[in-house]
Order: C-alpha cells, then sequence, then structure tokens
C-alpha cells in the first residue's frame, strides 16, 4: 500500500496536487456488488489514485497528443457541441414526409436479375478464336436442351462461379465486386431465360443467362420513417459542423502555402502565404495530409484543417480531462510500458504445462446447476412475517402454474424480467448472488424446489437440472493457460509501474472522509401489490425505495 492516509477532508484523495472528487469515487462504488467493508473502500480509493497517477505521467511524457487520443478529443467535443445540438424531436412527421416525398426513389428496393455465366479465360493455352468458338458450340447445345447449364458451367467455367454451377446470383445495375461490368450491362439487356451470345470480357470470354428477375421495390414512408430520421439528422449534423468549424476558423490564423494554393485550391478561410515551408499552418501548428489518397488534396486539406482546428479547441476547453478522454491516454501510455513488454514468445511449453499443474483446478468445468428463483422483500414497507406469508403462498403455486410467468409477476430481484431464471451456476456463484441460495440448488435433485431466508428477503430456489464437471487436458486449455500466464505477468509488471511513480508522488488518501461517504444506492424491483393468500381487505403497500 503506497498510500498515506490523512484526516477528513474535502475529497477522497489528492495526487500530485490534483484532487480526486467524491464523485469518481460514487460513480466506481456504484460498479460494485453488494456493501463495501472498510477495506473495499480504500481499495477503491487506491485504484483511482493508482489512474491517476498513470494518467499524469502519460501526460508528462505526451501520449495526450498520440493520433488515437487526439481522435477522442476531437469526437468528445463534436458529441458536446455538434451531436448534441441535433435531437429526434427537431424533425417532426410532416417534416419526415416532405424529406421522404422529395427522396422517394432512394429508399427503393432497386430491380434486380439473377445472373448466371460460363466464362473461358484467353491465354497462352486458348486462343481468342478458340474461346469464342467453343462457347459458341456450348451455347448452340443448351439452347437445342442437349446440356445442362449447371453441369456445363461447373465442367466447363473457368471463374470463381464455376462451383455454383456458374450462379452469379442477384445483381442490380450498378453490378457486384469481382464482375465484369460487361457482364452486368449484358445481363440487363437479354430477355429472361435468354442465353447471351460470347461477349468479351477483361480476362477472356462469357456466355451470360438471366435465370430470373425481381422488379424495383418501392417502400412505403412508414416502412422507412427510422431511416428518413436518419438520414435527415445526418443532413443537420454536416450543417452544424460545418457551421461549426467555420467559426473556430474565423478565430484562427490559418496558412496554406501559396504555390500549394495555386495548384490546387485554397479553402474560404485560409490565406495563401510565401515560403511557408510546410503545405499549411493553424495558428503554428504545422498540418500535413492525412486523409485517402483518392481524395481530392483541397478536401484532404480542410480535413486536416478542421481536425486541428477542433483539436485545438478540444484542449482549450479542457477536454483532456473527460474520463473517456483520460482512459485514452492511460491506456496509450499501458500498452508500451507495461501490455507490450509480454509476449507469447516469453513464455516455453515447459512453464505453461507447469502452471497448468499446479492450477489444475481453475482449468475444469466446475458442476453447475441450473437455477431459478423467486424473490420476496421485507423491510420498512413489508414485515418479515408478512413478506413469510407471501413467499410460503408462491412456493405453494410452484407446481401449479409455470414458475417463469410467477416469477415475472411477482418476484422483487433483478432475474424477474427473465422469468426468475438465473442460468448455470456453478459452487462459486455469481455478482449478487447470495452463497446460500446457490448451496440450496446444488444440494436439491432436479425439480425440488425451496424456501431460503435472508437477512432481508425470502428467496423461493427451484433446481432445474444438473451438469457434472469436466477436467480439460493441458492441450485443451494452452491457449486460456497461456492467457493466465501473461495476464499475471502483465498485473506484476503494472503494479511495479505504479509503485516507481508513487515513490516520486506526493500521494494523499483522506481516509475519515473516505468512511463517511454515503454508498450509492442500487435500484431494485419494487415489491408487488397482491393480497397476502388468504387475506382480506386491500393489497399491500408497494416498498419505496
Amino acid at each position: 500500500m503506497f498510500l498515506l492516509l490523512l484526516a477528513a477532508w474535502a475529497q477522497v484523495a489528492t495526487v500530485n496536487g490534483i484532487d480526486i472528487p467524491d464523485e469518481a469515487w460514487t460513480l466506481a462504488a456504484a460498479r460494485g456488488v453488494g456493501p463495501l467493508t472498510d477495506e473495499g473502500r480504500l481499495e477503491l480509493v487506491q485504484a483511482l489514485v493508482a489512474e491517476e497517477l498513470l494518467y499524469q505521467e502519460a501526460v508528462r511524457l505526451g501520449y495526450d497528443r498520440d493520433p488515437k487520443v487526439d481522435k477522442v478529443l476531437v469526437n468528445t467535443l463534436l458529441r458536446q457541441e455538434v451531436y448534441s445540438t441535433v435531437r429526434n424531436s427537431d424533425f417532426d412527421d410532416d417534416a419526415l414526409l416532405a424529406w421522404y416525398e422529395a427522396h422517394r426513389s432512394e429508399f427503393n428496393v432497386p430491380a434486380k436479375r439473377q445472373v448466371k455465366t460460363i466464362t473461358l479465360l484467353v491465354d497462352e493455352d486458348l486462343t481468342e478464336k478458340a474461346a469464342k468458338a467453343r462457347l459458341e458450340r456450348l451455347r448452340e447445345d443448351l439452347n437445342a436442351g442437349e446440356l445442362e447449364w449447371k453441369d456445363t458451367a461447373t465442367a466447363w467455367s473457368e471463374d470463381i462461379y464455376a462451383r455454383r454451377g456458374g450462379d452469379v446470383g442477384f445483381v442490380t445495375v450498378e453490378g457486384k465486386e469481382g464482375v465484369d461490368p460487361v457482364v452486368i450491362a449484358q445481363a440487363f439487356q437479354l430477355p429472361l431465360e435468354t442465353i447471351s451470345e460470347p461477349v468479351r470480357t477483361d480476362t477472356g470470354w462469357a456466355l451470360v443467362l438471366v435465370a430470373n428477375e425481381r422488379p424495383e421495390l418501392e417502400r412505403s414512408f412508414e416502412q422507412v420513417k427510422g431511416s428518413v430520421l436518419r438520414r435527415m439528422k445526418n443532413e443537420a449534423f454536416a450543417t452544424r459542423y460545418d457551421e461549426y468549424v467555420a467559426g473556430l476558423a474565423k478565430r484562427a490564423d490559418v496558412q496554406v502555402d501559396n504555390e500549394w494554393a495555386r495548384e490546387n485550391g485554397l479553402p474560404d478561410y485560409a490565406k495563401a502565404v510565401r515560403k511557408l515551408g510546410n503545405i499549411a499552418e493553424v495558428d503554428g501548428v504545422v498540418v500535413g495530409l492525412t486523409a485517402a489518397k483518392d481524395t481530392p488534396p483541397l478536401e484532404q486539406l480542410e480535413l486536416a484543417i478542421a481536425n486541428e482546428l477542433l483539436l485545438a479547441e478540444a484542449h482549450r476547453q479542457g477536454l483532456g480531462s473527460d474520463p473517456k478522454v483520460k482512459k485514452v491516454i492511460t491506456n496509450t501510455y499501458l500498452r508500451e510500458f507495461v501490455y507490450d513488454r509480454v509476449r507469447n514468445e516469453d513464455f516455453t511449453d515447459d512453464e505453461l504445462r507447469a502452471y497448468y499443474d499446479a492450477n489444475k483446478d481453475q482449468f475444469t468445468v466446475p458442476d453447475k446447476v441450473q437455477l431459478n428463483m423467486l424473490t420476496v422483500m421485507f423491510g420498512e414497507q413489508r414485515t418479515r412475517e408478512e413478506a413469510r406469508v407471501l413467499a410460503e403462498g408462491y412456493l405453494a403455486e410452484v407446481p401449479t402454474r409455470p414458475f417463469k410467468g410467477l416469477a415475472t409477476e411477482v418476484s422483487e430481484d433483478t432475474y424477474a424480467r427473465r422469468g426468475g431464471d438465473v442460468g448455470w451456476v456453478s459452487a462459486q456463484g455469481k455478482p449478487g448472488l447470495h452463497p446460500r441460495v446457490v448451496e440450496t440448488a446444488l444440494d436439491q435433485r432436479d425439480g425440488d424446489f425451496t424456501l431460503v431466508e435472508l437477512d432481508d428477503r425470502f428467496v423461493v430456489v427451484v433446481t432445474q437440472g444438473h451438469r457434472e464437471g469436466v477436467e480439460r487436458t493441458f492441450d485443451q486449455m494452452r491457449g486460456s493457460v497461456l492467457r493466465k500466464v501473461k495476464n499475471e505477468r502483465i498485473a506484476v509488471l503494472y503494479d511495479a509501474q505504479i509503485e516507481a511513480l508513487a515513490a516520486d508522488a506526493e500521494v494523499a488518501v483522506h481516509s475519515e472522509h473516505v468512511m463517511a461517504l454515503e454508498e450509492p444506492t442500487r435500484k431494485q424491483r419494487p415489491a408487488v401489490t397482491k393480497p397476502l393468500p388468504g387475506a382480506a381487505g386491500p393489497a399491500q403497500q408497494p416498498m419505496t425505495e
């Protein structure tokens, strides 16, 4: 433990003068299961301190300017300043319908034709003349009914569709990747079930057959309403993006090399300067062309300038401290200093086998039980005895009605929405599941059901089935063994990295303040308003959280 424990404070910890706020601890605690012990509270703080140490070191080494981090920064800014300004509610049905009417054809399913081919390649073994003549003879025999298309294509065709009897599948007039455009054009000129004359392709000669067709299908507004909304939102995003970038450009000094500008054009918000030495600069920062090579040079430059403008604004707004951005920065640093320093080839088969032998139980599939459960809570709004009577009533219903429907209707745990189905569980249990519930289910025979009393609830436990454990061999588990050994090595390197950083840092944990923090509440399913079995009068009042 590298933490210095102090008295009460306003934050959970401080690392090199940077506070870790209560909110960070609360968010971390909310992801856990069950009540926190004093030790657990401090372990959460320790993890937050480790993250802050790594983040500060990553920034010191310049990982906050890594291209991946830049991308996350820009996207965080755009989500805040652009995407969040466009909402579904901005577009009413009249606007959506008008847009649909103006772009109706874009939503139609285009006409398609089922194309089949027989292709002969022209090479040193088969001349142009011989290939064309062979296809003409095959066409005659096919039209005469002496040959079947599928068998002929399989035997003679030399393209990738030969093994499918020459069937290219259904294609639109725009074609299909890997299919010669000449073949597509011929297919949309032919009458149905007609074999073409031999046509010249890039690689040889081909016969084309149209076996079937599907007409263009017009889709109604109701069918494509969601697509219309997405298209309109994307157009609004694009407009808002352009306006936002233009606003940033007005406040920036954007310069483009004069000679480059003469050859390729100049963005509206840039000025051409002589002898710049680079293609462009934004507030003194050199901008290079990084877009796809087939993108026009001026468009590449505009994209690069826009990205630099957005990145500078993101830094100006302090978005580098956004939790998602900080995580990317930290992980980029860890990848170089921890993760990439542990390689598969670092571990011999002898090491892996020794680890497997020492931890064989970890690689054995344990005995499992298929568990269903139904929960009745008690507390402020329902007494223990009331809950017992209610639970015993549900227990009596188990043999006479489907358990899934009963649990969905009345259970007060997170498995209610799944009809009480917890799934297959081993003796190790699963997060949020009380060990006594698992033990009871494992001890019962298939089909048995029991009522279990816990500190704040009664649980009807139903055992649906059992699976015996299976021991798996080293060869079966070699990949899993390797991952475990690597993860252990990575954990050692990670801890060493944290210890080294902490040794040179000023770290303080405000322990009394941490102990006084209120645990975040976790949502519970409210109690059902169902009368006690055999009781008269109004239904019970639901529990309040």
